[in-house]
């Protein structure tokens, strides 16, 4: 509970820093293109994360430890495995598709927003993609709209339209235009996509094998992810520049884009400056990193979607909080007040409705000595799967899960559980009633090894694998 407690804080902390980027954006934008702003900080990301890497390596190379060294191999090799959960594309391709239509077009949609049409405008998109994003899961099985749902989805509606209707533009200062609203709903679309996509990414098989081998991978990966994104950026963002120059006659956005090759050769100005550096430093590389190794190191106790969709309306209120009282930017004191207490509604009912949806539930499975680990591999990376154990009696894996819904159940069950290798049977036993003076802690006769010590257990060949229960038992 402590370690779930923890992270939770530091979610709030990458949503913290994130609604914050406004403060020091707008001080920049007085100097520079908002476009060149960001080509900076994805060059500066990619840098800075570069050298960590290397540093890393380095230190993995000289430091004596049982854990076998990382090699550089094994991190090109994580490119070319397929994305099981992103129609199969290698992971050089996912991280490609995102690094265009999720981080540059968004990025670009954001600090484009924040320059002409403020933060207070903006802070609408962010709460679209809520919306959408919920409408999404809904659409695809993965969410049921309850009563509590019904009320955060609407608490959001009627806040992004107070929004929309109060909010004035930067450039005009004329209320909520036509151009503002499909620019925001551009925004909430891809900020939606981005959502959804950067959390598409299981370790893979010959992953698995690598972190319990050497436990740093799982951070080696997350800073190799990021980097390869910056580095993605960056190529791609001077093309996508030329694209929206030809194709957007927009004569705003066209005086940005001139800025931008007109600045180009000053972008060290802003890296190096203070504003610049807190940025790309403290509300950029810090948050990002952060928030991907979260997404791989989450607590299975607790799903991550879930802490993403409460924690991250955090980041429209500060970006609403700062327009108003840093930013000087025009909107009516009186519905301020209303719009923090809908989205804190909104928060309050999105964790009741997550929390109460869930379907507990243990699975026990008996299955074939040989295939004893490799089976308990396929259970641990089952999403809704929250502790896999081994065990000694009647039956060999339990598996506790967590379901959002009856739909998702049936699809584990059909699609992963009975196609598990070795499989002899099954049970499946729910939990009807929770309650804090209940035990629910597996019976002692069931109680099988812990995670260090089943992580050592794996490293045994697959001939002394057919010798497990006697093992385990001399381990007692």
């Amino acid at each position: 509970m402590k370690e779930l407690t923890r992270k939770i804080f530091l979610l709030s902390l990458c949503n913290l820093l994130w609604g914050l980027i406004p403060w020091p954006a707008k001080l920049l934008f007085s100097q520079f293109s908002s476009f060149t702003i960001i080509f900076t900080r994805f060059l500066a990301m990619a840098v800075v994360l570069l050298l960590i890497i290397l540093a890393i390596m380095i230190f993995e190379y000289f430091k004596k430890a049982k854990e076998e060294k990382i090699k550089i191999t094994q991190l090109w090799s994580y490119l070319l495995e397929k994305n099981a959960d992103f129609f199969l594309f290698p992971q050089w391709l996912y991280l490609l598709v995102i690094a265009i239509f999720g981080l540059n077009v968004m990025t670009l949609l954001f600090f484009y927003c924040l320059k002409t049409i403020g933060a207070i405008t903006t802070a609408i998109g962010v709460i679209l993609s809520l919306i959408i994003i919920a409408g999404i899961k809904w659409g695809m099985g993965k969410e049921e709209i309850s009563g509590f749902k019904l009320i955060y989805l609407i608490t959001l509606i009627v806040a992004s339209i107070i929004l929309g209707l109060n909010s004035q533009s930067i450039e005009s200062n004329s209320k909520f235009s036509i151009q503002s609203l499909i620019l925001v709903i551009g925004y909430g679309i891809v900020l939606s996509f981005f959502v959804i996509s950067s959390g598409m990414d299981r370790l893979s098989n010959t992953e698995f094998t690598i972190m319990r081998v050497n436990s740093n991978y799982k951070f080696l990966r997350v800073l190799l992810k990021l980097t390869i994104l910056s580095i993605l950026c960056v190529i791609t963002f001077i093309p996508l520049l030329f694209i929206a120059k030809i194709s957007i006659p927009n004569q705003s956005l066209q005086d940005e884009i001139a800025l931008f090759f007109l600045e180009l050769p000053d972008i060290g100005a802003i890296m190096f400056s203070l504003n610049g550096l807190i940025l790309i430093l403290g509300l950029t590389i810090a948050p990002y990193t952060l928030y991907y190794y979260l997404s791989t190191s989450w607590p299975k106790s607790a799903p991550f979607d879930l802490w993403v969709g409460v924690l991250q309306l955090l980041e429209p209120i500060i970006n609403i909080i700062l327009g108003v009282t840093v930013l000087s930017e025009t909107f009516p004191t009186s519905w301020l007040f209303i719009i923090i207490f809908l989205l804190s509604i909104s928060v309050i009912t999105k964790f009741v409705s997550e929390t109460q949806a869930q379907i507990h539930a243990y699975l026990f499975i008996k299955i074939e000595p040989q295939f004893h680990f490799l089976a308990m591999k396929e259970l641990y990376l089952i999403k809704s799967a929250k502790e896999v154990r081994s065990l000694v009696g009647e039956f060999d894996l339990m598996a506790e899960f967590q379901f959002p819904t009856a739909k998702i159940l049936n699809k584990v069950i059909y699609n992963q559980i009975s196609k598990l290798p070795g499989l002899k049977r099954y049970e499946l036993l729910f939990v009807l009633n929770q309650s804090q003076n209940i035990d629910r802690s597996i019976p002692e006769q069931h109680k099988g090894i812990s995670i260090k010590e089943r992580m050592e257990f794996s490293k045994l060949s697959e001939k002394q694998s057919e010798h497990f229960e006697q093992n385990f038992n001399d381990s007692l």
